[in-house]
Formats: C-alpha cells, sequence, structure tokens
C-alpha cells in the first residue's frame, strides 16, 4: 500500500506551530505552580472527578433523572444541573440530587459529559 503525504501550506504550518506552543505554555505554568515537584504530582493536581449525580424527586415527563459531569468535588457536582441549549428544563434543589463518584480523568473541565431525559 502506497502512503501519500500532503504537504502543509505555510498557514497550516504557523497554525500549527502557535497550537503547539500554546499546549506548551500551559504545561509550562502548570509546572511552575508545583516548583520542582514531581511531574506525577503535576497530574494529579489536574485530575478531575467524575460523578453520576441523579434525583426521583422529579419523576414527571420533561424532566431529567441523571447526569454524569466532570467536577472538583461532589458539592460542585451536586449544584450543576442538566440543560440541552437554551432549554432548562426540571431538575430539584441540591438537597435532593444523590452523587456519586464514578472515576476520575485527566485534563478536562467542569462540565456535563451526559444527561438522561425523560421526554414526554
Amino acid at each position: 500500500m502506497k502512503k501519500e503525504f500532503k504537504i502543509m501550506s505555510d498557514e497550516d504550518l504557523i497554525a500549527w506551530k502557535e497550537m503547539c506552543l500554546k499546549q506548551e505554555k500551559e504545561v509550562d505554568e502548570k509546572l511552575k505552580m508545583f516548583d520542582g515537584q514531581k511531574w506525577e504530582d503535576a497530574q494529579e493536581y489536574s485530575k478531575m472527578n467524575i460523578y453520576k449525580c441523579s434525583q426521583t424527586h422529579n419523576d414527571n415527563w420533561d424532566t431529567y433523572d441523571s447526569f454524569v459531569c466532570y467536577a472538583n468535588n461532589a458539592e460542585e457536582a451536586k449544584n450543576m444541573k442538566p440543560y440541552y441549549g437554551d432549554c432548562n428544563y426540571s431538575w430539584c434543589s441540591p438537597e435532593y440530587v444523590t452523587v456519586e463518584l464514578i472515576g476520575t480523568c485527566n485534563n478536562v473541565e467542569v462540565g456535563l459529559i451526559l444527561a438522561s431525559f425523560n421526554a414526554g
């Protein structure tokens, strides 16, 4: 099988170099925070928890019953609300939310991963 190679245009090459430099600067900034500590410590710092949040308080149609999210801690996850675009369907107050730690992940931002919606 013959492989074909495409030569990058000057614009693509510049954009690629800028992206690499940006990523390198971000890593450097994170490492500065650790001032000589091990790289493993820096990676541990960037770990984000993955939570499953569920509720049974609102069990009607057109409501969410659960979602999975990235969050720093259970309290942050408990205070999140599932959404779809501009629509803000029913959820519940944080006191009715059950939070379960299901894993961890590196280099992600706080936010929703997936939500379960009961359409009516």
